[in-house]
């Protein structure tokens, strides 16, 4: 008689930290799906479908590689007044946007 040994295939196990670094590139991926951030300029946006609750989007600074957000829904806390909830996000890009260059004329050809 023979013996059978049913395989199971092996699915790898994450760690915390590589759950957690996937849940950030998910959550990246569906960030850059809904707006590109890396060519909004400085000042508030809002995103709506109608529903009541808007999306508040605040672009603070934008750097080479990384774009600092506030996102927020239009609600209101009655004891602060603050936008709630809110979360402040960084949103990192693969490249740097690019800076407008100044052409020196007659510079070309020069040693």
């Amino acid at each position: 008689m023979s013996l059978a040994v049913a395989r199971r295939p092996r699915i790898p196990s994450l760690s915390r930290f590589g759950w957690l670094m996937g849940l950030y590139a998910e959550n990246h991926t569906r960030l850059q799906r809904l707006f590109d951030v890396g060519h909004l300029p400085r000042g508030g946006y809002v995103s709506t479908i109608g529903d009541g609750l808007d999306l508040r989007i605040e672009v603070l600074e934008q750097h080479a590689y990384t774009s600092e957000l506030r996102m927020s829904y239009g609600l209101i806390d009655p004891a602060t007044g603050l936008a709630d909830p809110s979360a402040p996000c960084a949103c990192t890009t693969m490249r740097a946007r690019s800076k407008p260059r100044i052409a020196t004329p007659g510079a070309a050809g020069r040693t």
